[in-house]
């Protein structure tokens, strides 16, 4: 293979990788126009192929940033009565998994 042809073929997956990299790159950014679209954008746009789970890993990785509270903030909930088992049944969990899930977490 001729120098000319070699270097064309780079030059191919080259282009190939940038245009690639610019489409990963404007899937993660909200759109700007029109201007009505980017008041209530949401902020959360570059992480709809992630999970929940993966996307607070990642943000508490990059950002420190935590999207949940601390456990112990949600056995205070269940506690002082504010989420009740029917609460958690409602979302598939035990009350007794619950609460121990977040007591293990708490400094002793």
């Amino acid at each position: 293979m001729s120098r000319h042809v070699t270097s064309a073929v780079a030059m191919s997956r080259y282009d190939e990788a940038v245009r690639a990299a610019i489409d990963t790159a404007c899937a993660r950014v909200a759109p700007l126009w029109p201007l009505a679209s980017f008041v209530a954008v949401n902020p959360f746009l570059g992480f709809s192929g992630q999970s929940f789970a993966s996307t607070c890993a990642t943000l508490r990785r990059l950002a420190g940033a935590d999207m949940l509270m601390p456990r112990a903030f949600y056995l205070a909930q269940i506690q002082s009565g504010l989420v009740t088992e029917v609460d958690l049944a409602a979302q598939d969990l035990s009350f007794d998994a619950a609460t121990s899930s977040a007591q293990r977490s708490r400094p002793s």
